[in-house]
């Protein structure tokens, strides 16, 4: 068997869920889109069965509340890499990594994961475990950061970079191309899979607002190539001076894309 090539840092991942906690309810903007599409789905179709749930990457439980209000929900389990974003949820929870499923045999009619596979090395490994877990019938539905996801971050640090030094640094995390999102289901077992992909853009102040955001998040990067030293406040300013140049409106906000990728597959 191949081995997986490693491309994220999980402990420093775990590290970013952790901190971004303490910050869940002022940077959940992105969250709550995405949530809000998955749900649309999750409640227009009468086949999905809601009577055991696992949600990975739950953070304040914002799914299942909602889920609630409109259908019936059996047991409900929560679970994150991070015991301190766990603590943030008021359902049974448990705290364990996707890239090794604690759960054998099938045991829920759903799976729910929310914006945190993008960080996943071995997503058809993942995909593959967690579809054993889920009863014949079951549902699998999943929404990941796509790979038009801040581009516009992405080309300031690069033009930024290469005047300043001949060595450049991965900064921004590599996401998932929806052309390839749409044969991971297929590859790992799933039947009926679905992808669709929606566009957020979100506006901020300055450049630096957007970096601190993201950093809230948990969204910060997690590569294992990347430049373990801290950033000079110098380059920091001249990527920012950058973005501002290559993308600020009339009113000097800068836009940030954010593009969402939503998954669906059935176990057969």
């Amino acid at each position: 068997m191949a081995k997986t090539h490693l491309i994220f840092d999980r402990l420093a991942y775990r590290r970013h869920r952790d901190r971004a906690s303490v910050y869940l309810h002022q940077t959940d903007h992105l969250l709550k889109e995405a949530a809000d599409r998955m749900l649309e789905r999750l409640l227009e179709d009468p086949q999905v069965k809601l009577g055991s749930v696992l949600e990975i990457g739950s953070r304040s439980g914002y799914i299942e509340k909602a889920l609630r209000q409109e259908r019936p929900v059996g047991t409900y389990l929560a679970s994150d890499l991070s015991l301190a974003m766990l603590r943030k949820n008021p359902s049974a929870s448990v705290v364990f990594d996707e890239e090794l499923v604690p759960f054998s045999g099938p045991q829920f009619d759903t799976i729910i994961s929310l914006l945190n596979m993008h960080f996943v090395n071995d997503i058809p490994g993942a995909l593959a475990q967690l579809r054993r877990t889920l009863k014949p019938g079951g549902l699998f539905i999943c929404s990941m950061l796509g790979g038009d996801t801040l581009r516009e971050l992405r080309h300031a640090i690069i033009e930024t970079e290469a005047s300043l030094s001949p060595i450049i640094y991965p900064r921004v995390s590599p996401y998932t191309e929806v052309k390839d999102a749409g044969s991971l289901l297929q590859r790992t077992g799933y039947a009926l899979p679905v992808t669709d992909t929606d566009t957020v853009t979100v506006l901020y102040k300055n450049p630096l607002s957007l970096m601190k955001d993201l950093q809230r998040m948990g969204e910060s990067n997690a590569l294992l190539e990347r430049n373990k030293h801290f950033t000079s406040r110098h380059t920091l300013q001249s990527i920012a001076e950058t973005y501002t140049r290559l993308y600020a409106n009339s009113e000097g906000e800068i836009p940030a894309t954010f593009e969402i990728i939503t998954l669906t597959g059935w176990n057969p």
